[in-house]
């Protein structure tokens, strides 16, 4: 039986679990997909394992009803507000000034970013590749096969709490599965919904999810910067419901059929309903907008702020890609645009170039960039570990049968698949 790739997209609103394989022409083929409401998760970060569990199962009974094929691991995503990011620079030089570097070489400068010190109760769980430099100078691409008498490296770091990382084990080994790999979800929608000239020329990706908002900075062909807002649409719920006292339920209608924020400002429109005692109430849409329109500006001000302090916010020409369930809200785009001065606003949705299936279609909207993102990695994963092999076996070659080849049991051969990006066909052919 076929291998399938299974991620899992651990919401503060709902669960999506997608398997997929890679069919030809570089697309992904979704063989099934399963989706539950979630709980026990507050702003990203799983409080109550027992609940998320029973989501998580609720999520895979649907995703089963379409696939007989039990799932073993996952690719998952990880936020909150305790995630952060830092910069590393690492370094070897070499005894022989011919050294032709290997991926062990980087998975060396790997464990010494992995090793950095951190707070108590944090963790390094993503090192991200930026650029090496060898003697020829700054590369964009990979190091590896090229001869240097030493190696320069710059990371981008992914710090988060150990028990925001136990939390999401847990609860996905209550249901027999193990992680395969964590992958910033920022990054991860990143993957599903930006082109490679974007990423390269500089852009901005702001994930609204239901708990957070998870902002993703990059440049020449990496991520520079990363940050997670503590908003996201819950929050705006939350403020309708306590403006107007009326049930979630209510208010959740009233945020997406009625939450024109920049035309509703000046509606003379009243909606009628009843409040949280049943007592009939009626509500100005302008009131409503106006509440809705001081939250997001309060997010935005809040993005804008890590944007200027990462100092690449006069260096992503591309603009501002907004992607989740929060980038459905009405004139959302507009209002983003007004406050990063006419910057080139897009809603991302997964790109359908990548997909093909039977749920394709089901999966083209905002709130599914994260979950196809991370299926993207681990498809990409299996990819890499062929081109891995063959680049192997050639350097073992031409090293006149030295021993490159990494252990399995190496604790970093995870990494490789942080530089899918940074290989390219000469790499593959040396």
């Amino acid at each position: 039986m076929e291998k399938l790739i299974a991620a899992i997209d651990i919401g503060t609103t709902k669960i999506v679990a997608l398997t997929g394989k890679s069919v030809g022409n570089n697309k992904v083929e979704i063989v099934a997909m399963g989706k539950n409401s979630s709980l026990g998760v507050q702003r990203g970060v799983v409080q109550n394992v027992e609940k998320t569990s029973q989501s998580i199962k609720k999520a895979l009974d649907s995703l089963y009803q379409n696939q007989s094929q039990l799932i073993e691991e996952v690719w998952v995503g990880i936020a909150g507000q305790h995630v952060r990011s830092v910069k590393s620079k690492n370094s070897l030089e070499f005894d022989d000034v011919n050294h032709r570097v290997t991926l062990k070489d980087i998975e060396t400068l790997v464990q010494k970013s992995f090793g950095i010190n951190t707070a108590p109760n944090e963790m390094v769980v993503n090192v991200s590749p930026q650029s090496f430099e060898i003697e020829e100078g700054r590369l964009s691409d990979s190091p590896i096969g090229k001869e240097s008498k030493f190696l320069n490296a710059n990371f981008h770091l992914t710090i988060a709490q150990e028990g925001a990382f136990n939390n999401i084990n847990k609860s996905l080994e209550l249901n027999n599965i193990s992680v395969n790999e964590l992958v910033l979800e920022s990054i991860a929608s990143a993957k599903s919904v930006l082109t490679k000239q974007e990423i390269t020329e500089g852009i901005a990706l702001i994930d609204i999810g239901g708990g957070t908002s998870d902002l993703a900075i990059f440049h020449n062909g990496s991520v520079v910067h990363s940050a997670v807002i503590p908003f996201g649409g819950e929050v705006i719920t939350s403020d309708i419901m306590q403006a107007f006292n009326l049930e979630k339920r209510y208010a959740e209608a009233l945020k997406h059929e009625y939450g024109n924020i920049l035309q509703g400002s000046s509606s003379k429109e009243v909606i009628s309903l009843k409040n949280i005692e049943g007592q009939k109430i009626k509500i100005k849409q302008k009131e409503l907008s106006f509440v809705i329109k001081t939250r997001i500006e309060e997010i935005i001000d809040l993005i804008q702020f890590q944007m200027e302090m990462s100092g690449y916010l006069n260096k992503i020409s591309k603009g501002i890609v907004l992607t989740g369930g929060g980038a459905l809200l009405k004139d959302i785009t507009q209002i983003y645009a007004f406050h990063f001065n006419q910057l080139p606003i897009r809603i991302g949705k997964p790109n359908q170039q990548f997909f093909s299936g039977e749920f394709d279609e089901n999966l083209n909207e905002p709130l599914y960039s994260t979950a196809t993102g991370l299926l993207l990695f681990g498809i990409e994963n299996e990819k890499l570990k062929e081109k891995e092999e063959k680049l192997m076996r050639n350097l073992e070659t031409q090293n006149s049968g030295k021993e490159n080849k990494p252990s399995k049991s190496n604790p970093f051969n995870s990494f490789r698949r942080r530089l899918s990006n940074m290989f390219n066909e000469d790499d593959a052919e040396l």
